[in-house]
Formats: C-alpha cells, sequence, structure tokens
C-alpha cells in the first residue's frame, strides 16, 4: 500500500489512537506518562504493521473547569495564562519521553490538542449545535450532589458514607441551579447492544464486565452545562449566553476535533474514527463506557473500535495522583537514567489492565539487570570482538543456527523477529509478554556467545573463519532484536542502528537480509553503564 502524506486522502485501513486528554491542573507524574508511553508504543508498534502515515496519534490537554479556574486564581493567574503554562509543561514533558504526538516537530498525522484550542471550541459548538438540533439536549431545574474535584453530580447510591466522593474521599456539595442535559438513557440499549455483539470494544475484559454492570438500570440524563453565574471558565453552549460547556462534554471531542477539522468531520468519521484505539485509566472507564458512546450517537456519529483501560500505577502502595500527592516527576526519571529507561521499566513491569508498583529501587534492579547486563553488555561485547578481530568488517554471510547444535541456543526466537513482538503488542496489549520475547532472543545471543566462544577460537588462525560466521550472524541478531525494540525504546534503537552502521530499509530487514558481507561496523559504546543503588540516595 503506497505511503500516505496527509489526511487528506480516504483510507479504509488508517488507526486514531488517543490517550486521555490530560487534565493540567498539576504537573504530569510517571503515571499519567505511563498511559502517553502505552500508547506511543502501541501507535509505533501499528505503524510497523500498517505504514507510518496509515496511523494517527494523539494526545493533549484539558483546560476548562472548575479545578482548573481554582488552580490558577491560587498562583495569581488567569486560566488561559495558567493553561498555556500547565500545557506546555505537559507537551514538553512527553515529547522528552519521546511520546511522538507531543514531539515539537511532530509528523502530520500526530496531535497535541488543547480544549482552549479556538479550532477545538469551534467543533464543541458545532457538536453542542447538531445535537440540539436532533432533540437530544433539554433544560430543566436540577438539584444534586456536586464533587468540584470530580466536576460532576454524583447520586446518592454512588456516595461513600457520610456523602463523600468515591473518589476524593471529601465531602460533596449540594448544588441547585437551571441546566442543560443530554438524553443518554434513550441511548442506553443501543450500547449495550453494541457492547454484546462486539466483545472486545472494551479491554481487557474485566472492564467489559464492569461497564456491562453500568448499563445494566436505566441512566440518569448527562448535565452538560454550568451557568455563567458559578462557573464562566468554559466554551459557551451556542445556543444559550448565560451557560458554558461541562468540561468533560468538552474534553471528550478533543478525541476529533483537530483531525476531524483537518480531514473534514464527514470524511473522518466515515474512514477513520470507528477505527480509533482509545487508551484510559481505569478511574475514568465510566466516562469512557456509558457518557462518551451517547454524547456520539446523539451527535449522529459511530462509535470507535475500542476502550483499551489499564490500571493505576502506585508509588509507595498508595495510587499515583496529583491528589495524593505522591507524584513522580517522570522528566527527573529520564535525565537521571537516561533515555528509555523509564518507558522499559513500566512495559516490563506492568501488565496492561492490572495496578502495578513503582519503586526507584526496582528501576534500578531492571536498569543494571535487563539494560546494563543482557542488553548493554550484549551490544559491546559483539562489536568488541568485530573490532578486535577484523577491523569492524563483516567477514561472512549471516546465517541462521539449526536446533540443537549448541545446547539451550533456539535461534529461531530471533529469525522470527519482530512479527511475533509487535502482534503482541497490537493485538493483545501484552507489552510486558512482548518483551520477554525481546529478551528470550537476547538471552539466545549470549548464551551463543558462551558456547561457540569466539574469543577462544580467535587464539587460532586458523579458525578465524568460523569466528567470522560467529560474529556475522550475532551482529545481524543485534540488528533485528534492535529493529524489534524500537516501539518500546526509540532512542536505544536508534543508538544501536548508529553502532552498527545500519539505516533504512537495511536496519528493517528480515533476519539474514540486512548486515551483509563487507559491511562495516562501529566500535561499542557504553549504552547503559551500571548503577550503583546508592547512586540517587
Amino acid at each position: 500500500m503506497a505511503r500516505r502524506q496527509d489526511l487528506t486522502v480516504a483510507m479504509s485501513e488508517r488507526v486514531h489512537i488517543t490517550t486521555a486528554i490530560f487534565y493540567c491542573n498539576g504537573a504530569p507524574h510517571v503515571g499519567s506518562a505511563y498511559e502517553a508511553l502505552a500508547a506511543d508504543t502501541f501507535a509505533r508498534a501499528l505503524r510497523r504493521k500498517l505504514g507510518h502515515d496509515q496511523v494517527s496519534f494523539l494526545s493533549g490537554t484539558d483546560e476548562h473547569g472548575d479545578k482548573i479556574r481554582r488552580a490558577a486564581l491560587a498562583q495569581g493567574l488567569r486560566p488561559k495564562a495558567y493553561t498555556d503554562q500547565m500545557s506546555e509543561l505537559f507537551r514538553q514533558a512527553f515529547a522528552g519521553l519521546n511520546v511522538t504526538a507531543a514531539a515539537r516537530k511532530a509528523p502530520a498525522v500526530d496531535f497535541w490538542v488543547r480544549t482552549t484550542d479556538p479550532v477545538h471550541e469551534r467543533f464543541v459548538q458545532e457538536m453542542l449545535n447538531r445535537t440540539y438540533q436532533r432533540g437530544d439536549i433539554y433544560f430543566r431545574d436540577y438539584e444534586g450532589l456536586y464533587c468540584v474535584d470530580c466536576e460532576r453530580f454524583y447520586t446518592d447510591k454512588e456516595l461513600l458514607p457520610g456523602n463523600l466522593c468515591p473518589s476524593h474521599n471529601k465531602p460533596v456539595e449540594l448544588i441547585s441551579e437551571g441546566n442543560y442535559f443530554l438524553r443518554i438513557e434513550k441511548y442506553r440499549e443501543q450500547v449495550l447492544a453494541h457492547l454484546r455483539s462486539n466483545p472486545d470494544f472494551i479491554r481487557p475484559e474485566r472492564f467489559r464486565s464492569e461497564a456491562l454492570n453500568m448499563l445494566a438500570e436505566p441512566l440518569t440524563d448527562l448535565c452538560i452545562s454550568r451557568p455563567k453565574a458559578r462557573l464562566d471558565w468554559g466554551i459557551e453552549l451556542p445556543f444559550d449566553a448565560n451557560y458554558v460547556t461541562y468540561v468533560w462534554y468538552d474534553a471528550f471531542w478533543a478525541y476529533v476535533s483537530e483531525p476531524a477539522t483537518r480531514l473534514g468531520l464527514e470524511a473522518f468519521a466515515h474512514d477513520v474514527w470507528p477505527h480509533t484505539e482509545h487508551f484510559i485509566g481505569k478511574d475514568i472507564l465510566k466516562t469512557h463506557a456509558v457518557y462518551w458512546p451517547p454524547i456520539l450517537l446523539a451527535a449522529g456519529l459511530p462509535l470507535f473500535r475500542h476502550l483499551n483501560v489499564h490500571g493505576w500505577l502506585n508509588f509507595g502502595g498508595a495510587r499515583m495522583s496529583k491528589s495524593s500527592g505522591n507524584v513522580a516527576d517522570p522528566v527527573s526519571y529520564e535525565r537521571a537514567f537516561g533515555h528509555d529507561v523509564l518507558r522499559y521499566f513500566v512495559m516490563r513491569e506492568m501488565v496492561y489492565g492490572l495496578d502495578g508498583d513503582f519503586s526507584e529501587e526496582r528501576l534500578i534492579e531492571r536498569y543494571n539487570a535487563d539494560l546494563a547486563n543482557d542488553l548493554g553488555n550484549l551490544v559491546s561485547r559483539v562489536l568488541s570482538m568485530a573490532a578486535r578481530y577484523f577491523n569492524g568488517e563483516v567477514r561472512a554471510v549471516p546465517q541462521g543456527v539449526a536446533d540443537g547444535v549448541y545446547q539451550g541456543v533456539n535461534w529461531k526466537t530471533i529469525e522470527q523477529l519482530p512479527s511475533p513482538v509487535i502482534n503482541r503488542v497490537t493485538e493483545d496489549l501484552d507489552f510486558k509478554r512482548a518483551l520477554d520475547e525481546v529478551w528470550t532472543a537476547l538471552d539466545t545471543a549470549n548464551k551463543y556467545i558462551v558456547t561457540t566462544s569466539p574469543f577462544t577460537l580467535a587464539r587460532d588462525p586458523a579458525r578465524l573463519n568460523e569466528v567470522a560466521q560467529i560474529l556475522a550472524n550475532l551482529l545481524e541478531a543485534l540488528r533485528v532484536i534492535a529493529d524489534t525494540l524500537e516501539p518500546f525504546m526509540p532512542v536505544t534503537t536508534g543508538k544501536i542502528f548508529d553502532l552498527l552502521n545500519a539505516s533504512g530499509a537495511q536496519a528493517r530487514a528480515p533476519y539474514g537480509h540486512g548486515l551483509k558481507a563487507g559491511h562495516t561496523v562501529n566500535p561499542p559504546i557504553a549504552l547503559f553503564p551500571r548503577i550503583e543503588k546508592t547512586a540517587r540516595a
């Protein structure tokens, strides 16, 4: 399939990937970075299958609502000036982690959306008008229990004893006012039918079961406005200038607004939106499984492909969050340990969909064992031998290694890469097992060195041809392993390709078709110097 240069061409296989739109009332932390890194890894892997321009990746910041207004006032700033600072903080943090949607020079198919962008605000008003004209938005007086931190109303049965918010453990406020409501109960059965006929609509399965339970009983229609008399920091309703849009209704459309504006709404809705992959945390499952589908249907748009739900990243036994104050700065880890280390750690440690624990001690253990010892040491040993014995020149044609020739060496784990690893990510969301397979290949290459002992053979000039073959196989193995690691460790992959002097199609070729006889590689550098556990004390 020919590569596409922009979004102006109808594409049957285009996939649109989104993170949640991050609420910028506080700085990004490792927990929010985990979601961005998982989505970016998925996007990079999918581009390997479909082509770069067949995948769009979107992230951004949610900037309206009362929490933002209060956070801005606490710093003596107007809300827009505050969100300008905070959105840039998020964008720079994620760009520093090599999340492509946040890159300063992002490809045309990547998006960093701010809900205060004029394009987004106009689009939200267009969707409000569209839904209002279809008869699915109405006005009524309302009294309800409201959580400022959640920026939503709760029913009595949703609250903890003492009228406490279940998410923030704080008392809710009783508010009485007139507001506009969206008819979501009208679409409940349609959403239920979609979940039942598409068992993988919400992944993993446990979250689909939760969503089915949430939709099992009639829904209270969704309040989608706030009176300006109480809150004026939001997008004005196009049909009533006395109200602004509820922040959640506003934020959902960030998934759509900029790409749909660029491509055209009808083309986007037909060619791209049905192939959308949302990545969110389990704390916002209800909003995305119960509210977002009716919002789309009420605007006359189709549903997305998958809702991919991850667990919480815990720190010191408690959920990592801005409200708890136990946050860890992701950029500080990138600076302290180097590129790709945080990305590798969270992808290898976390089972997608389950909660996981983050600790610096465990990160250092992974760094030393996996990156310094396994990957870094393999690269160094192979390139050092190539430089020492052959001045960096590949002197043989890379070959396979037959099963059973060397005990414990199953060369097929290398030859078959990267397909099984890419499929683990794109089909199963199994980042951990995908990396396990890469490390099985690394283990194979390391065992091959031990069993063939090229450094011993090289002492006999008559056996240098054997050494040349072993190193040709190992250099080609390094190339394929690096290529497979690219979605997980893009900077490290680039460094290894530079060391191997491999680029373009050569770098991405199947095993045996990359480094030819006569190719010259570079001397090694220390990719991952070991870290003593006291280094960051």
